[in-house]
């Protein structure tokens, strides 16, 4: 089986999807300790609405990865 290579624009995509990702992630560990320390047993209504809107923002990067990896426009 061939192996197409990725477009330039997908790969793109997907190193500053993963940068975001871990920057994210480090902020969210990072929030989730100080706020243990300070012995908060729940999370203001920020934190909380960034954490549901998560999944969504992970499909949507998802779908969108899934679209520039099927382009077959070579000037995307």
């Amino acid at each position: 089986m061939a192996v197409r290579p990725c477009p330039a624009p997908a790969r793109r995509f997907a190193k500053w999807s993963a940068i975001a990702s871990l920057a994210i992630g480090s902020a969210g560990q990072v929030t989730y300790h100080l706020m243990a320390a300070a012995g908060w047993t729940s999370a203001p209504w920020p934190v909380t609405a960034l954490v549901a809107c998560l999944p969504v923002a992970v499909l949507g990067m998802g779908c969108a990865l899934a679209h520039l990896l099927h382009t077959t426009d070579s000037n995307a």
